[in-house]
């Protein structure tokens, strides 16, 4: 008979008050969505970035970003050097998660993957969006992954690390990308559309980095081969990124890995890749953050649930407040979708002008620009690029809807 996946709550360690769920992938369909004033995630139950969608652009300007391992025994790490051959471009075994499960921490900052490979490899990957004090409209527009390799052998371990993005996402199969130095990125656009820029980078140097029509690579479970230094591929391509490392004996390594969207020019994107902050600044700021907003409007009952669920309710309205270029509101179908729906607004507010009301004043005012003649409040109008929609009804519950969120 089966069971059903334990699932625990804890407080992780540097997270403050703020609590997380822990469970197996097998407990998950899909993993966690994260989301700013500028972006939306989905992410898979293995941990991979399943899409990062735009909420200025209405689009997903990256497909499934994954990461990959690779390990090489010293014995053949020492024949390979002494032949005199590019280590960079030797081909290393795949490395598949050890077990059946790998496990999950969901945390309203982030959501956390932790396995082992090898044996003794032991991997966690962290994956956020980051948070500003000052709203919305400040949110930087860039999903960070933070990667620690702890080597709990006695051995020192030869790893490749290569981290594959879809640079297509939703958009035109016409996207062409360099790669820069300065920000030991790759730099990608659409021929058709070149205010749909991304940036794909490493805080430090790459081994090497490429784009490739070879989609099958990124998920070669037995071997993972070194990339090209060639960014000629053009059109839906994968962007790919490849570290190597060393890692000696009970060490521990961290890279990471920044994936931006911009609706801007390209030299505009680069100049908001650089300001933003870097990892563990993000991080830390989003934590704190969260511990400040949510202290509003607590609910203190016998029930520990209900005192979570009100907890996650604040999370969750938190990670659906967007600034569009209509200005900022929010939709029932984040990543999907950039309708306004007005009625589901005004429920919105009900909860929400609780614990952050600024932004609550700031949709209803938007709403309101969009008023009728007749005094009539359409079903709905586009975020992006402002159409509204009564759906022909000559009477509808948006308005009443809309007076009691006022009140």
């Amino acid at each position: 008979m089966e069971t059903t996946p334990a699932l625990t709550v804890t407080r992780p360690a540097g997270s403050g008050s703020l609590p997380a769920y822990v469970l197996p992938d097998s407990a998950l369909g899909m993993g966690a969505s994260l989301g700013n004033g500028a972006v939306w995630i989905h992410t898979k139950n293995t941990g991979a970035i399943e899409r990062v969608f735009s909420t200025v652009l209405g689009e997903s300007l990256f497909g499934t970003i994954a990461l990959q391992y690779g390990g090489m025994t010293l014995p053949l790490a020492a024949a390979r050097f002494s032949h005199r051959e590019d280590p960079s471009a030797v081909t290393y075994i795949g490395l598949r998660p050890d077990g059946p499960r790998r496990t999950f921490e969901i945390h309203p900052a982030y959501q956390r993957v932790t396995y082992t490979v090898a044996g003794s490899i032991a991997v966690s990957e962290t994956t956020f969006v980051a948070l500003s004090d000052s709203g919305p409209a400040n949110d930087p527009s860039i999903v960070y992954q933070v990667v620690t390799l702890s080597n709990r052998s006695r051995t020192q371990q030869q790893l490749r690390i290569v981290a594959s993005g879809r640079l297509r996402g939703s958009t035109p199969a016409d996207v062409r990308a360099v790669f820069d130095e300065r920000l030991n990125a790759l730099v990608a656009w659409n021929h058709s559309m070149a205010n749909a820029v991304r940036i794909f980078g490493l805080t430090e140097p790459p081994t090497r980095y490429g784009t490739t029509f070879d989609f099958g690579s990124a998920y070669d479970p037995s071997h993972v081969h070194a990339l090209g230094n060639s960014t000629d591929a053009f059109g839906d391509v994968l962007g790919q990124l490849q570290l190597d490392i060393e890692l000696p004996p009970g060490e521990t390594h961290r890279l990471y890995l920044k994936a931006g969207v911009f609706a801007r020019s390209v030299d505009e994107a680069v100049q908001c890749y650089q300001s933003a902050p870097d990892p563990d600044t993000a991080l830390h700021r989003t934590i704190g953050h969260l511990e400040d907003c949510l202290r509003a409007s607590q609910v203190l009952t016998p029930d520990a649930v209900i005192n979570e669920g009100a907890l996650w309710s604040k999370v969750n309205m938190r990670r659906v407040m967007a600034a569009y270029p209509q200005g900022c509101a929010f939709t029932n179908d984040p990543g999907a979708s950039s309708a306004v729906v007005v009625r589901d607004s005004a429920w919105f507010v009900y909860g929400n002008d609780y614990f952050l009301p600024a932004f609550s004043r700031a949709l209803l005012e938007n709403i309101a620009k969009r008023q009728y003649a007749n005094g009539k409040l359409p079903e709905y109008y586009h975020a992006v690029n402002g159409e509204v929609e009564d759906d022909g009804l000559n009477i509808n519950d948006d308005t009443p809807l809309y007076i009691l969120a006022l009140t």
